[in-house]
């Protein structure tokens, strides 16, 4: 995701790319890199499991330098962490958000 107009200091608009995308896309080779693990989609409206929602609105932004992160950074680690919630003081059952959690762990490159 990146702007056509530039900063107003006249230097380019900042590149941002998306963590999940970035991560899942990226080649296992290196070491400390895993798959994206847990939902792909991060809202639930507030639906019980098995009503399948296939919508992804939240999202960890890098700031990038080409296809690297910038500034020596780098993800290595994401994940999205269901909200259901059962049992408890009063049995209670239900999403305590509309939102999942999503998790992003950054690394340093340099």
């Amino acid at each position: 995701m990146t702007s056509h107009s530039p900063q107003p200091n006249g230097e380019p608009s900042l590149h941002f790319m998306d963590a999940y995308t970035h991560l899942s896309t990226r080649s296992s080779r290196n070491s400390g890199i895993s798959q994206p693990y847990g939902w792909t989609e991060t809202y639930s409206g507030f639906k019980k499991p098995g009503d399948h929602l296939a919508t992804r609105i939240d999202f960890v932004m890098l700031a990038a330098a080409g296809k690297q992160g910038k500034g020596g950074w780098d993800v290595s680690r994401f994940g999205v962490i269901d909200n259901w919630i059962e049992g408890g003081v009063d049995n209670w059952k239900g999403r305590w958000s509309d939102h999942r959690l999503v998790r992003a762990t950054l690394r340093r490159t340099d």
